[in-house]
């Protein structure tokens, strides 16, 4: 009698952690139990990146020169089936799916009156490139590569300068790469003799494979909308908008505009669109229009590119999962109508101490102890929340 009880409490127990394991979904993918550390292969031109996404999935980057005027950026975004706890040793192995390619232009280009489109993806007359990739140089752990390099790291840095059109800019480009993050920093330096009106420049865009549905915190698309359904919204109306994310059938990816430099859309026109979505396959966050650059001006932009395989949490009323920004991590919390949902937070990281970077509609944030935070609101908004 007293075995079978025991038993019977034995079972009793192993149901309660297996149900625990399974409503705590957020601690996988905000990072409790995961390794931090990237595998990097660097590879003549070729950098090779892997991360943990969640327990079984890795992401998979792929810095090279690409696009038409072999410019150095992120080439490829991929996620790689892997259970392991670190994440996959040779990261230049083919993922399973591809999700983010640069097929066409990823940062830039511009159209200049005159000039036509130049930089990112753009060539001229006869395939003739209006950019070339000046220099490129990877730092990793504090380290700049010199050569050939597979090592397990915390930390990894790209900086790019190219030339766009010989007479015209200066483009400074760092990519701060994260676990399933690259966070983008840009700077132009212009050096053009005459007065130059930029028709149109896009900056931030981003090029998801097979997207079914966009969604537009902040935006027109406060509610996951239905690819063919989705186009675009003028400044005017959401003068604030800074935060699209898509998703498709294996993933998502968030592209986030910092409000600093170009974020705050004062290179825009009003009625000029924001934002461009299920275009060609690409979005856009647009950042210039209209604007005339004259010789000696500098413009600058940042954003975060985010993809993972699972959110912490996505149902009718609210959408949310952990990242990256300026290597602590973040909390993005969108809401399509009133809810409420408590984040188990990463390891390290502590309710009582946290900036909120934006916010939105009527969105609260409360502490449930030190590990917990709930985020709820009485309607449509969102937040993003960085812990120190």
């Amino acid at each position: 009698m007293k075995r079978g009880l025991l038993k019977y409490a034995v079972c009793i127990i192993l149901m309660m952690l297996s149900c625990k394991a399974a409503f705590s979904g957020c601690r996988d993918v905000s990072g409790k139990g995961l390794s931090r550390e990237m595998r990097v292969h660097v590879i003549g031109e070729n950098c090779f990146i892997s991360s943990k996404s969640d327990s079984g999935h890795d992401i998979i980057f792929h810095f090279r020169k690409c696009m038409a005027n072999n410019l150095y950026t992120f080439y490829r975004v991929g996620i790689l089936s892997d259970n392991g706890e670190l994440p996959v040793g040779d990261p230049e192995r083919t993922p399973d799916v591809i999700v983010n390619e640069a097929y066409s232009d990823n940062i830039g280009p511009f159209l200049v009156e005159g000039r036509g489109w130049c930089g990112g993806n753009h060539t001229g007359d006869g395939g003739k490139a209006t950019a070339y990739n000046k220099s490129y140089s990877i730092t990793i752990d504090g380290n700049m590569v010199a050569g050939d390099t597979l090592a397990y790291v915390k930390s990894l840095t790209i900086d790019v300068t190219n030339v766009i059109l010989d007479t015209f800019a200066i483009e400074k480009v760092r990519y701060d790469v994260y676990p399933g993050v690259i966070e983008v920093s840009v700077k132009h330096e212009f050096f053009n003799n005459e007065p130059l009106t930029v028709s149109r420049y896009y900056g931030m865009q981003s090029m998801f494979n097979g997207e079914t549905e966009t969604l537009t915190p902040g935006g027109l698309y406060s509610s996951w909308t239905p690819e063919n359904k989705v186009s675009s919204f003028p400044m005017r109306d959401f003068p604030d908008f800074r935060w699209f994310v898509e998703r498709n059938s294996k993933s998502f990816q968030s592209s986030y505009l910092f409000r600093c430099g170009m974020g705050d859309h004062s290179f825009e026109d009003p009625d000029e669109p924001v934002f461009i979505g299920n275009s060609n396959g690409k979005s856009y966050h647009r950042l210039m229009a209209g604007h005339v650059v004259k010789k000696g001006d500098e413009t600058f932009w940042k954003g975060v590119y985010t993809w993972q395989v699972s959110p912490c949490v996505d149902n009718d009323h609210v959408f949310g999962f952990f990242g990256t920004i300026d290597s602590k991590p973040a909390l993005y919390v969108a809401f399509m109508a009133g809810g409420s949902y408590s984040f188990d937070l990463p390891e390290g990281s502590d309710s009582r101490k946290y900036n909120v970077l934006d916010l939105q509609g009527p969105v609260k944030i409360s502490r449930k102890g030190r590990k917990k935070l709930t985020v709820s609101s009485s309607s449509k908004g969102y937040s993003v929340i960085i812990f120190d």
